[in-house]
């Protein structure tokens, strides 16, 4: 996975981000995928420059959202695959060899992209993963700002912040069985994290 700028960003996450401290990494059958900014994102997606970001499904997509409302997620499967309740994160990366098609990740009624995993980055920090690419962050139509596969080889849209998505350990647990899971969950390695 190449090493972004987002990622020195998540280095320093307990002095960038003072109501969180880094507790070490531990697995969960339950995470999160937190985003914890870096001060870079262009105007159109500038509220990502504060506050912690979280993924979540909204309207079929995947969309980063505030701490209040974060998607609890979970990986299933041995071909590894992400999902929240019964939708899956699917990717359908697109555009040429060099510019991505700014398509938003999408959460759908289906068995979802494989594979996409939570993986060590360069640095050990456990993150979102397919296929070797990056991933950035797009102002949708509204105010949902959206995430978006860039493939190997391909560049971040001017209007797009690159983003690394850290796997964090829900501290929910499974508890009783999730209701409408799409198969047998798998703990996944995550940054254990506390107010």
């Amino acid at each position: 996975m190449q090493f972004t700028l987002a990622s020195l960003s998540l280095l320093g996450l307990a002095s960038a981000a003072p109501t969180f401290t880094t507790r070490g990494i531990s697995t969960s059958p339950t995470f999160n995928l937190m985003y914890t900014p870096d001060g870079n994102a262009p105007a159109p997606v500038d509220a990502l420059n504060s506050g912690t970001w979280y993924l979540a499904a909204s309207n079929g997509h995947a969309v980063l959202t505030s701490f209040s409302s974060r998607g609890l997620l979970y990986k299933f499967g041995s071909d590894p695959r992400i999902a929240q309740a019964a939708v899956s994160l699917t990717i359908t990366p697109g555009g040429t060899a060099t510019v991505p098609d700014g398509q938003p990740l999408a959460f759908e009624n289906n068995n979802g992209t494989v594979p996409v995993d939570i993986q060590l980055n360069d640095s050990g920090i456990p993150t979102l993963w397919h296929d070797g690419g990056r991933f950035q962050a797009c102002r949708g139509e509204g105010e949902d700002i959206f995430l978006s596969y860039v493939q190997p080889g391909q560049r971040f849209l001017a209007a797009c912040a690159a983003v690394e998505l850290r796997s964090v350990c829900s501290e929910h647990g499974v508890g009783e069985e999730m209701k409408g899971k799409l198969g047998k969950i798998v703990d996944v390695a995550c940054v254990r994290i506390s107010n």
